[in-house]
């Protein structure tokens, strides 16, 4: 276990911007934060968005106790 708190974040209504914002979570400027964030989103829908935008971004279901990944969205 990481040791730092978990930050859930809703990526919202499905048609709305949250899952685009779910996806900034990945820039590096965010990277400071001192805890583990995890999204609350479909993966399928939160891959699809990130190929309509061209992001490239890795995406795997979060369990509790797995260590954080760099560049990996939870």
């Amino acid at each position: 276990m990481s040791g730092r708190p978990v930050i859930a974040v809703s990526s919202g209504e499905p048609a709305g911007i949250g899952p685009e914002i779910c996806l900034r979570l990945l820039d590096s400027r965010l990277q400071h934060i001192d805890a583990q964030c995890v999204v609350l989103a479909d993966l399928s829908l939160l891959a699809q968005r990130a190929q309509r935008l061209g992001v490239t971004v890795q995406l795997r279901e979060w369990s509790a106790g797995q260590p954080p990944l760099p560049g990996v969205l939870d």
